[in-house]
Parts: structure tokens; C-alpha cells; sequence
């Protein structure tokens, strides 16, 4: 098996505002530009590069479902701070649009949520080419989560949308990696922004002979 690091290390996304999203990125979150040219520019977290890419055609705000779940403080991606109060108040200096929060949330911490100048709050479409799983992998009977295996009831499903820091799902492959007939070949796994190809993170499902 190929030896690989378990860690999302980059992401893509489209913006229609090149100019605006990368003064969003080095203004509000204080990271200064890696590498820019005529239709991207390049960020960098500590663990994870951010390439922005300009696409003219891309809407910059978030709606329908992505926009709800972000609503509800669900589904973005997540950053640690000491006081999300504070946090809250330097993001009103920058100008930045607020979804929601600060909030008590159910699970038992206090959020808020944004999105960068590109209409992008982190959540996403999941996909593995050429496989499908059970929606619910789960023993009848038993509670759900707990006793993973073959549910006959279940829907079955070749993407899984709402993936996200606020969320997890388990995921089954129908019939193990390759399908039924054990097809050899990289399989592509990706995930997607609501608004289709716009960016994402990927790699690839190796199954071997």
C-alpha cells in the first residue's frame, strides 16, 4: 500500500472578486501571499494552502442549502479561537458579513459563521467515482453508529452532500473498494462545493490487483 499523509494539505476555490478575496485573506486573517499570477493567488495556514483561482462567471455569495446549513452553524469549515466574542468584533472591523452567531450551540460550543469574499463556507459535496454506499450502514436494531454493517432498508448513495467540521458520515463501499467485480484502477474521491466543480479537496482510491 502506498504510504501517504492522512491530512487535507490544500483547496481550491473559485472567486469572482480576485482583488477582493485576496485583501479578505491577508487582511483578516493576517497570511501573507505565497505565489500570485493573473487568475490565482496562493495562501498558506499553517497546515493547509489555500489557491484562489478567478472565475468570472462564479456568483460570490453563498445560498440555497449551503447558505441554511451555515445558518444553523453547521457543515463550515472550523477555526479554534479563545474568544469567538472577540473574534466576532475584529471580523465587524474588516467589514466582513456575518451568517450567524456568536451562538450557543447544541453540541455544546459557541460559534459563529462567514463566509470569505467568494461566497465559500467550507461545506461540501463528497464523492468516490464508480462506487456507491448504503445512506445508513447500519445493523437494523441496533443504535445507529454503533453497530456498522449491511442495512437492507437503507437508500443507497454515489454522493453525500453537507460534509463539513460540524459533521460526520460513515461510509460503507457496496460491495468493498472496486465494486462487485473488484475492478483494479485509481478511483477518483473528491469533494465539491454546492456549486458544482467550483473547487474542492480530492485524491484517489487506489485499488490494486
Amino acid at each position: 500500500m502506498a504510504e501517504w499523509d492522512k491530512q487535507i494539505a490544500a483547496v481550491n476555490l473559485i472567486v469572482g472578486d480576485l482583488e477582493r478575496a485576496k485583501t479578505f485573506y491577508r487582511e483578516v486573517f493576517g497570511l501573507p501571499l505565497q505565489h500570485e499570477d493573473a487568475d490565482g493567488a496562493v495562501f498558506r495556514f499553517k497546515n493547509e494552502w489555500v489557491f484562489l483561482q478567478h472565475g468570472s462567471a462564479h456568483d460570490d455569495a453563498p445560498s440555497g442549502e449551503v447558505l441554511g446549513l451555515a445558518q444553523k452553524g453547521v457543515g463550515q469549515f472550523a477555526i479554534i479561537v479563545e474568544d469567538v466574542d472577540a473574534v466576532r468584533a475584529e471580523l465587524d472591523e474588516h467589514g466582513v458579513a456575518v451568517i450567524s452567531g456568536p451562538a450557543d450551540r447544541d453540541w455544546g460550543m459557541r460559534t459563529l459563521t462567514f463566509a470569505d469574499p467568494g461566497g465559500h463556507n467550507r461545506t461540501g459535496v463528497f464523492g468516490v467515482h464508480g462506487h456507491v454506499w448504503q445512506r445508513e450502514p447500519y445493523v437494523a436494531g441496533t443504535v445507529p453508529s454503533q453497530t456498522i454493517g449491511n442495512n437492507p432498508t437503507s437508500e443507497f448513495r454515489g454522493a453525500q452532500e453537507g460534509i463539513g467540521s460540524g459533521n460526520h458520515f460513515d461510509l460503507v463501499l457496496q460491495n468493498g473498494a472496486g465494486g462487485a467485480f473488484r475492478v483494479p484502477g485509481d478511483y477518483l474521491f473528491r469533494d465539491h462545493m454546492s456549486f458544482m466543480m467550483a473547487g474542492g479537496r480530492w485524491g484517489l482510491l487506489r485499488v490494486r490487483p
